[in-house]
């Protein structure tokens, strides 16, 4: 348990060079030196140093240390190779050594003297094995006139701490309400081995602004796996946030507890790796082709809903400008005023880093950028970086965001998020989407009992069929109990359909009714979406969400759906919309693409089925609540990600949340 653990390192270290190979259980080859009456050589060995680390450790790391056994020193070049398992590496350094991160490789040219060693070499990264498994190497030197060492070893991972299973950086995103209105809050903090948190928020609501405020608190775990709290101070304030942790160790779903009267709302917690202080202007630090959104309130009296989404280009002065004849461009529906680029190649959106013209990266990963839509519309942001571009990751270019106008200039609430594109960025065009993909967007009804307006479903590319559900302000579908999906048709409008930037117009009709939305990729079948119109009038219910493609639906089935997985809703559109984390449990059923379901502690229970064909399913707790529901449809993306919202007729305030293992 880490928070009682000896931290004195676990030592695989061998004083004597025999002793080395056995415990790394390597052959060190050759002869001659030591006393033996042959030509002094060198003989190189290595000390490994490190651990023992926790289950999925963020930011562990190891040192490697080659000394020079032999009677003479080296002559030439000396390599190093240190592929680990059950490790990321994200660096891999040492003084006077030059490092090669993508081959975990590093060589030097100068004379190692008998007897003494190289500077130490720290290789970093984060742990990819959970309690009971290790982190292993096998290094190998080679050059330098020795002969050749290969070597391994391995450290424990144990358990995460009983204090808290986060350890380590994190960035996070919240979106929720107070006693104000419309909360946004995006950060970075710090846990360490005894649960306690430091790091670095920004927060706004209508009424109040706090930006790089300092954060300090602690992390517990709850008495269900992989669940937890964190209790935060900031501004003066304290909030908790409850979590649950999915498989991979490193992304935690979570909403703030009712308990503590603050605000409500959810949010996505992921692991950080904080670039270098000159991210924005380094290449492969944080720069080049990026997907943006935003979603929140504006600062209307009473407030309405605003939805930003855009593609850009940063360079490497940190400046937005149009790159490859790709257009910096982005779209705005403030509850029914749309701002929109003039065609597909000219830009609309112009800013930069700041401060000019030397923008840097704080040690959170904050960063802040200023830009301006369409001429009229400027955004002050700040983001909190989850990792640079290189090296490459999951996370590789993307940061939390939110708006820090200042309230005097502009009270709306936004955040949202930045995706880097890939270098060199794609290039679309009329194949971008094709196939089948999934569809989640979220809106507000507005009126004097304003309502949710949330719809899931899929796009087919092929059949231009558009198969979906809906909540509209607690008309569920057509009406009725469980009723069936509905459907209708789709198409990409314009000239080109997708633009080489992304950008599309798509159009669906549903029962006479027309719908226009804007599309933004950042990559072919996956981006954001934006609604335009409805029914020729603009679109003031402000949908706003995403799409992604579908995989073989020859996927879904019991045997590849089942286990724990993480369900937590996201982006509430009003207050009275529930927030919702917990682990959720189905277990496959006797009867084919069907099961029963239960959350944490009994918390709900109920059964599930799904067609195989599309990746619809239904649900219905038979104890417990889902999202204030008893009815839920979802979508299946893959078995390991599904979308899901409520579908009581009458539910006027609706979430869409997500299931991940």
């Amino acid at each position: 348990m880490r928070a009682h653990q000896n931290r004195a390192p676990f030592l695989l270290t061998c004083l004597l060079s025999l002793f080395l190979v056995a415990c790394f259980g390597g052959h060190g080859g050759g002869g001659g030196g030591n006393g033996g009456g042959g030509t002094p050589t060198p003989k190189l060995r290595v000390d490994f140093t490190g651990g023992p680390f926790s289950a999925f450790q963020q930011g562990a790391s190891y040192t490697l240390t080659v000394r020079n056994k032999g009677d003479a020193a080296t002559s030439g070049t000396v390599t190093l190779v240190d592929p680990p398992t059950g490790m990321t590496v994200t660096s891999i350094a040492g003084a006077n050594w030059t490092c090669t991160l993508a081959a975990t490789t590093c060589t030097r040219s100068d004379s190692l003297a008998a007897g003494a060693s190289y500077d130490p070499i720290t290789v970093a990264g984060n742990v990819t094995v959970g309690a009971g498994g290790s982190v292993s190497a096998t290094v190998t030197v080679t050059g330098g006139g020795a002969a050749a060492f290969s070597g391994s070893g391995s450290i424990p991972v144990n358990a995460s701490s009983n204090v808290s299973i986060l350890f380590g950086q994190y960035a996070f995103l919240f979106s929720g309400f107070d006693a104000n209105g419309a909360v946004a809050v995006t950060g970075s903090f710090n846990v360490d081995a005894n649960g306690n948190v430091t790091g670095e928020e920004d927060f706004k609501d209508p009424a109040t602004l706090l930006t790089a405020q300092s954060v300090a608190g602690s992390c517990q775990n709850f008495p269900v796996a992989a669940t937890g709290f964190c209790k935060i101070t900031a501004g003066g304030t304290t909030s908790q946030y409850d979590f649950v942790l999915r498989n991979n160790g490193t992304v935690a779903r979570f909403a703030e507890d009712p308990s503590d009267g603050v605000n409500t709302g959810s949010g996505i917690l992921i692991a950080q790796q904080i670039p270098s202080s000159n991210a924005l202007t380094s290449a492969g630090g944080f720069n080049g082709f990026f997907a943006i959104d935003f979603v929140g309130t504006d600062s209307a009296t009473p407030a309405g809903r605003i939805g930003v989404e855009g593609n850009i280009f940063t360079n490497l002065s940190g400046a937005i400008v149009t790159q490859n004849k790709l257009p910096s461009q982005a779209d705005v529906n403030d509850n029914g005023t749309l701002i929109s680029p003039a065609d597909s190649t000219t830009p609309n959106v112009t800013g930069n880093f700041t401060p000019t013209p030397n923008p840097t990266v704080d040690a959170n990963g904050r960063a802040t950028m200023q830009m301006t839509i369409g001429g009229s519309r400027t955004l002050t942001v700040a983001l909190y970086i989850l990792a640079p571009q290189i090296p490459a990751s999951n996370q590789s270019g993307r940061a939390f965001a939110i708006d820090i106008t200042p309230l005097a200039t502009n009270k709306q609430v936004l955040s949202g998020q930045f995706f880097w594109l890939g270098d060199p960025p794609p290039t679309f065009d009329s194949s971008s989407i094709s196939g089948v993909n999934v569809f989640a967007a979220w809106g507000v009804v507005s009126g004097s009992q304003a309502g949710s307006n949330t719809s899931i479903g899929i796009l087919n590319a092929t059949t231009s069929q558009l198969l979906f559900d809906t909540n509209n302000a607690g008309k569920v579908n057509a009406g009725g109990v469980a009723p069936p999906a509905l459907t209708g048709t789709w198409s990409l409008t314009g000239s080109p359909s997708i633009a080489s930037n992304g950008r599309a117009v798509l159009s669906a009709t549903v029962n006479s009714v027309t719908y226009t939305y804007v599309l933004y990729l950042d990559a072919p079948n996956d981006g954001s979406l934006l609604g335009a119109t409805v029914g020729g009038a603009n679109d003031t219910t402000v949908s706003f969400g995403f799409f992604t493609g579908q995989v073989s639906t020859s996927k879904f089935n019991n045997t590849n759906i089942s286990g724990t997985y993480v369900v937590g809703t996201s982006d509430p559109v009003l207050p009275a919309v529930p927030n919702l984390v917990s682990p959720l449990t189905l277990t496959p059923g006797p009867a084919a693409n069907s099961g029963t379901f239960s959350g944490a502690s009994g918390s709900v229970t109920g059964n599930y089925s799904f067609d195989p064909s599309t990746g619809r399913g239904t649900a219905l707790a038979s104890s417990g609540k889902l999202f204030q529901n008893s009815n839920a449809v979802f979508y299946i993306i893959t078995p390991n990600l599904m979308v899901v919202m409520g579908a009581d007729q009458g539910e006027s305030a609706d979430a869409i949340g997500f299931i991940q293992f």
